[in-house]
This record gives C-alpha cells, sequence and structure tokens, in this order.
C-alpha cells in the first residue's frame, strides 16, 4: 500500500476522541475548533501543554492514528502542545465516544482527559445517550459524486499503514439490472517484510466516519449487498484492531469467498480452509459453535448479494445469525447460526473488511441497528482556575475563569 508515511505501529489502539466524528484527513474535525473559534475569539489560538496524565493516555492510546505523516482529523498527537479549540474538540470526541476503531476508554482515563478539558475550556454540553443508534450509508454518500473519497478511516493491519483513498463511492449495476450505489475498494499494496514478514494476506479495513458511541452497541443488526471478488466481509464486535499482525485483532464477522460464505472470528488459529465447521467439527475456529460454513458453489462477481447479520446478547456469550440470498433470485446462499461463548459483554461497531488485491467488490445499501448502553459517563467538574504562569509565550496554561465557554452547537 503506497502512503506518505507510516503509523507509531508499536503503540496501542487509538483513543476513543481520535477521530473527532470519524478518522479523516480533513484539515479540522468537522468544524468543531472552527465553530469554537467562532464563538470564543482569538484566545482558541493559543496552546496548552497536556499535564502528564493526559499526555500519557495519549501516548498509549492515540498517537499510531495521529501522526506528523497522518495527521488524522486534523490533529497530530506527537505534540504535547495543543490549542484551546483542539482541546475543546478533544473533549467533545471523548464526551461522544467517537471512536474510529472499536473500544470505550476506560473509566478512569476517560475521566482524567474530561476533567483536564473542562479545567481548560470550561464545562463540556451535556450529552445524552440515546437508547438506540439507526445508521444508513445510503446518507453519508448523498451528497458525494462517483469516485468521491469515502468519509472514513482506512488502514491495513499488516503493515500499519493509514490510507482511505482506495475506499471509494462507486456505482454498480449487476447481469440482473440491479443498481446498487455504495462503496468500492480498489486497493493494491504489499506487506512490509520487516513489520510483519509472515504475512501473505494484506488486509484492508474500513470503519465510517461519525458514528459515536463505539462499545456501547449491542444486540446489533448490519444489512446491505455485497459483490464478491476474492473475498471481502462485514464485521461487528470488535473489541481490538491495530497493527500489526492477527494476533491483535478481536472481531467477528461474515466473509464472502467465491467459492464459500462462512461466520469467523479473529484472531484464528490459522488461515486456511476449513475455517469454521459445526458443532460436531468445529474446525479452526474454535470460538464460534453452530453452522458455521456455506460452501460447494463459485460466487460470480457479477451479482449482488443480500446480507442480513445479526449479533444477540446471551447469558454467558454471544448468539450470532447470518442469511445470505441472492438479489436476482432470491434463493438462499447462506444461512449460518452460531454461539459465541464469552464473559465479555458484547460491545462494539461494525467495519468493512477486504483482501487488498484489486477491485471488483462492492458494499452498498448498508443499513445498522444496535442497542446502546446507557450507563452514565463519568461526571465532569465544574472548572478549577488555574493560576497563569509567567510570561506570554506559547505552551503556557490559559487560566480557565478567562475563557469564554464552550459553544453547546
Amino acid at each position: 500500500m503506497r502512503g506518505s508515511g507510516k503509523c507509531a505501529l508499536a503503540l496501542a489502539l487509538c483513543g476513543v476522541w481520535t477521530a473527532m466524528l470519524g478518522c479523516s484527513t480533513e484539515p479540522t474535525p468537522v468544524g468543531l475548533a472552527e465553530r469554537f473559534v467562532a464563538k470564543n475569539g482569538t484566545q482558541t489560538a493559543a496552546t496548552v501543554t497536556m499535564p502528564d496524565a493526559v499526555w500519557n493516555v495519549v501516548q498509549q492510546r492515540c498517537v499510531w492514528c495521529h501522526t506528523p505523516q497522518h495527521p488524522t482529523g486534523g490533529f497530530d498527537f506527537t505534540q504535547r502542545s495543543q490549542t484551546l479549540a483542539t482541546v475543546q474538540a478533544i473533549g467533545t470526541g471523548v464526551q461522544q465516544e467517537m471512536a474510529p476503531l472499536v473500544v470505550r476508554l476506560p473509566v478512569s482515563e476517560k475521566r482524567t482527559i474530561l476533567d483536564w478539558v473542562a479545567r481548560t475550556t470550561g464545562p463540556l454540553p451535556a450529552i445524552t445517550i440515546p437508547p438506540v443508534y439507526h445508521w444508513e450509508l445510503n446518507n453519508v454518500i448523498a451528497g458525494l459524486s462517483d469516485g468521491a473519497v469515502l468519509p472514513g478511516f482506512g488502514f491495513v493491519l499488516e503493515d500499519g499503514f493509514i490510507d482511505s483513498s482506495p475506499w471509494k463511492v462507486a456505482t454498480y449495476t449487476d447481469r440482473f439490472g440491479i443498481r446498487g450505489r455504495g462503496v468500492a475498494l480498489n486497493q493494491t499494496h504489499s506487506t512490509s517484510a520487516a513489520i510483519f514478514p509472515q504475512s501473505r494476506n494484506p488486509s484492508s479495513y474500513f470503519v465510517f466516519k461519525g458514528v459515536p458511541w463505539h462499545g456501547r452497541f449491542h444486540d446489533m443488526r448490519l444489512e446491505g449487498d455485497v459483490r464478491v471478488d476474492r473475498w471481502i466481509s462485514v464485521g461487528m464486535q470488535a473489541g481490538e484492531l491495530q497493527p500489526t499482525g492477527r494476533s491483535k485483532r478481536d472481531y467477528v464477522r461474515l466473509q464472502f469467498d467465491r467459492d464459500a460464505i462462512s461466520l469467523r472470528s479473529g484472531p484464528t488459529a490459522t488461515e486456511t480452509w476449513p475455517w469454521g465447521g459445526s458443532a460436531g467439527t468445529p474446525g479452526a475456529d474454535t470460538r464460534l459453535t453452530g453452522t458455521l460454513n456455506a460452501s460447494g458453489f463459485y460466487q460470480p462477481s457479477n451479482e449482488w448479494l443480500h446480507f442480513v447479520l445479526t449479533a444477540t446478547r446471551l447469558a454467558g456469550g454471544v448468539r450470532w445469525t447470518a442469511l445470505v440470498t441472492r438479489r436476482g433470485t432470491g434463493a438462499t446462499v447462506a444461512s449460518l447460526q452460531a454461539t459465541e461463548r464469552t464473559t465479555a459483554p458484547l460491545g462494539g461497531m461494525f467495519f468493512l473488511h477486504a483482501y487488498a488485491v484489486g477491485g471488483s467488490r462492492n458494499w452498498a445499501n448498508l443499513v445498522f441497528d444496535a442497542q446502546v448502553d446507557t450507563d452514565a459517563s463519568p461526571p465532569v467538574p465544574a472548572p478549577v482556575p488555574i493560576p497563569r504562569p509567567g510570561g506570554s509565550g506559547r505552551n503556557q496554561q490559559t487560566p480557565s475563569n478567562e475563557i469564554v465557554r464552550a459553544s453547546s452547537g
């Protein structure tokens, strides 16, 4: 994969605020910074330095995503000093848990960030967590022309490069005359042998921009259409996705191959067939038990398949179902059911995933619905005035009692 730079691969997951309404290479985070500047004036150009507790969280959670080469969302978090506008945007992102990948920050780390933001820029507007969430791809791409880069976060686990440009808006009409407008991936890249020498299967992932409450989703349902070439998949309940390697993956996905459709979890012990099995013969993927595979056919790339993928909480686990039919004929291609035994609560997000060679694969008409855990976020205290340090140079803390309070817009 070609890119202008490489992420800091040794670091852990991007924190929940790092996308600020979704990871992308936009110059600013979806207008939050501009609105704060317009509301509060030129003071917002002043810089503040992250205290040790905040800096430690940033270094652990998000630097690999926000580098000078790839300042995702307009942020370079290798810099300890940030403008007041950026601090405000960080607080909003943390509050709404706008993770580009998978997990919620631990409560203690979230509190550390939000306390600092409140002291620095003033109290944040109250956030109401909704009980349900609904998302449609057609709404995301409605104003975009074919060929436009999709708003979101694209990356390759095996080599850690971040590059969203191969994920583009596209329209495809299949052999039955069924037209679908959605997402196309056309990406060819090689894996860095120095980073991940055993990989012969570089996989690209995409997480959509602007989806809040990552990690709080449960009882999820993802429906849509796919066109298969080589293989592609859709996934949910991602507990971890980070460079580098298969050991740093934790999710369940519905995979479409040219000759099979399967429910899979990651990581698995092997990348060879059979990936799953049945209750009697669990196969390589022992995390899931049930009817995991449908095979014995060859899927052409010139027709749409329709799928419904669900995940439901059970006592001590998660119930997965997947139904795949042919759009053109209505015939059932795969009806899969699996139980995942786990003590971890179901909570995650959804993503697109594909073997990253060439094109001729599409996703369309995606619709996502989920329940949302509504446990209370940690309280944000009233701001504590910070004495003004001597001098007027950069990197000085600005007294919070002299900052106009943040806009709630």
